[in-house]
């Protein structure tokens, strides 16, 4: 399902200088203050902090900033791992989002260098400051991109557990990981995001794992109406819907960037499986937000977000 694109509609997605939770961060980094850009990210709980310096990571030209700031604060593990999400924002970059087998020699050469260099500035991280959750979460994705096995990803994602429990951008890495896009198979993941939500506490974002999983199953089904079938199945609904309730529909909820996150894996969803109402419930709490990752696996960009919006809560309550 592809609902087009219109260029006059601004874009929708959260980027690091709209998330209001993260404006201290956008100014220092606007200011190229990494003093004050450490403060703003130390004041985070560790899950928001790794979503922080995503965003961060996906800025243009950051690269120059976060190598100074690593450069001149070489104690710093959130400096070092700052830079190390930017490495591996240009790895993937390099390499592209097509298939391996449309993928160059060269592309994959520069996907690995970026992120080699990326996991032992980690690998350090880690070494010198283990109780540090960015650093961890950061390595389930050089894991993955690496392919050093799922075994290793699991480790690191205990280790992640350890320090900090229900990291959610570490779940959601870990789960892309054992899905059969990656190697995996849909037994683990599903068992993976089931525990996930069994172990956590009402209201946390965990329980998104459970959409983001059979959105892995739409996208290995082909992205089109063989997935959205699946999705649309009745056992499939409930268990999204259950998992709704207990996560972001919950009244323990604590509305977050991460939980902008979690509300588009719902609505993105149910939205492919034809359940509009239910997708309007999660797209009236995202009032008008969205996060690149789901959405950007499903629609023509951005700007699309919006006619998906007019289309399941109608022109006059869709967000402008």
């Amino acid at each position: 399902m592809n609902p087009g694109t219109d260029d006059s509609v601004a874009d929708a997605y959260d980027r690091l200088g709209s998330v209001p939770e993260f404006s201290a961060l956008a100014d220092a980094v606007g200011r190229r203050d990494w003093p004050g850009a450490e403060e703003a990210l130390s004041a985070l709980p560790a899950d928001q902090e790794s979503y922080a310096m995503e965003l961060l990571a996906d800025e243009d030209g950051v690269e120059s900033f976060l190598e100074d700031a690593a450069e001149a604060h070489p104690a710093s593990a959130r400096a070092r791992t700052a830079l190390a999400a930017r490495w591996i924002v240009l790895g993937w970059s390099a390499r592209g989002h097509a298939d391996a087998s449309e993928t160059s020699a060269e592309e994959f050469d520069a996907f690995r260098e970026w992120l080699i260099r990326a996991e032992r500035l980690l690998t350090a991280v880690c070494a010198h400051e283990p109780a540090y959750a960015p650093a961890w979460a950061a390595r389930i994705l050089t894991a993955r991109g690496l392919e050093v096995g799922q075994s290793e990803a699991i480790r690191r994602y205990r280790q992640l557990n350890a320090v900090f429990p229900h990291h959610f951008p570490g779940q959601r890495d870990t789960l892309i990981y054992l899905s059969p896009r990656w190697h995996g198979d849909n037994r683990t993941a599903h068992a993976f995001a089931l525990r996930a939500i069994e172990e956590a506490p009402d209201g946390a974002d965990s329980g998104a794992l459970v959409a983001f999983y059979h959105l892995e199953r739409w996208m290995e089904a082909g992205r089109g109406e063989a997935g959205a079938a699946i999705l649309a199945q009745p056992a499939v609904l409930v268990e999204i819907r259950d998992a709704a309730a207990r996560s972001v529909l919950h009244p323990s909820h604590v509305p977050s960037p991460l939980g902008i996150q979690a509300q588009s894996a719902f609505a993105l969803a149910l939205w492919l499986a034809g359940e509009r109402a239910d997708a309007a419930v999660h797209l009236r709490a995202l009032d008008g937000r969205a996060s690149a990752f789901p959405w950007d696996h499903a629609i023509a960009g951005p700007h699309a977000l919006r006619i998906v919006a007019e289309e399941v809560l109608g022109p006059q309550e869709a967000p402008r």
